[in-house]
């Protein structure tokens, strides 16, 4: 991530920009010199300064493309409408998620409790849902092309701007982030795998990645992001030895990678991603699991 900087707006190509914050890039394109779309509204915490930002550059945002629905994509789509009447454009599913405290809680569950959730004030109602089976959708006289990128979650959409600029928001992680990252956030490796497959068909000018870079040509660190799942998935292999639970699981990753044992937020976002990938294991014929004295147990299918 990029630490510590005061948003800036980033030209990408033709009318397509990126608001530059400290962990996002956020596209905006230009309909002229005062209006523009975004796709994605950032997180929360980045409000301020985006909001600065676009006053400093006299853009009004009139409409809002949502890729999928975390918090880091979606977190300032209410701020949006109320400072502009900015309209919000998402699908079925992102527009479930946020319709509600209690469907939220639901989707994400057991990553929040509901009281935390509600203090998100993120919830709202869109203007207009994207038929996911759409090749297309035309916003404000501008037509933007969509990509069907599931698997990091539901419904995850990417836009091509008219400037054959292709947002794939967290499709790929990028070279950095591949780096530092222990393991991946990932709701269903096998559709990550298709998705990563859909983009090395794809050839657009440019890829914005959503944390945090922009790149002409996408095929090695697609390769790279495919080779990261494959490689995870045998380290969470690896750790079954005999029969584990899948909190003995994340306590032995948590060691073996030197993570704080005893942070919340490490703890919890490890458990919800290597359940993932002992979804996938299972699926794959790798790993067994059964019910004994009121546990779930794994076992490596040998």
């Amino acid at each position: 991530m990029i630490d510590n900087i005061k948003p800036y707006l980033e030209h990408v190509k033709g009318n397509t920009y990126c608001i530059v914050t400290r962990g996002c890039r956020i596209p905006v394109y230009k309909i002229n010199e005062t209006d523009a779309i975004m796709i994605d509204s950032g997180p929360p915490i980045d409000w301020e300064g985006i909001l600065a930002l676009l006053q400093e550059e006299k853009i009004k945002i009139t409409s809002l493309l949502i890729s999928h629905f975390h918090i880091d994509h979606i977190g300032n789509s209410v701020n949006m409408r109320n400072q502009f009447g900015t309209k919000i454009y998402t699908s079925l599913f992102a527009a479930a998620a946020f319709a509600n405290p209690l469907n939220f809680m639901t989707i994400a569950s057991g990553k929040l409790t509901y009281s935390a959730i509600k203090k998100t004030k993120c919830f709202y109602m869109p203007d207009e849902i994207i038929d996911w089976t759409a090749d297309s959708v035309t916003v404000d006289g501008v037509t933007f092309g969509i990509i069907q990128l599931p698997g990091h979650c539901a419904e995850q959409m990417g836009f091509v701007t008219p400037d054959n600029v292709a947002y794939i928001a967290d499709q790929l992680l990028s070279n950095k982030l591949l780096e530092s990252i222990s393991i991946p956030y990932c709701t269903c490796p096998e559709e990550n795998l298709k998705s990563i497959d859909k983009l090395l068909e794809t050839d657009y000018d440019k890829y914005i990645l959503a944390h945090n870079e922009v790149v002409d040509d996408i095929c090695e660190l697609a390769e790279k992001n495919r080779n990261n799942i494959f490689e995870k998935a045998a380290f969470v292999e690896q750790l079954v030895e005999g029969e584990v639970t899948k909190a003995e699981m994340v306590a032995i990753f948590l060691k073996k990678t030197g993570r704080d044992l005893n942070s919340f937020r490490k703890v919890n976002g490890i458990t919800n991603n290597i359940a993932a990938i002992i979804g996938y294991l299972i699926d794959e014929g790798r790993l067994i699991e059964t019910a004994k004295d009121g546990n779930i147990y794994y076992s490596r299918n040998i």
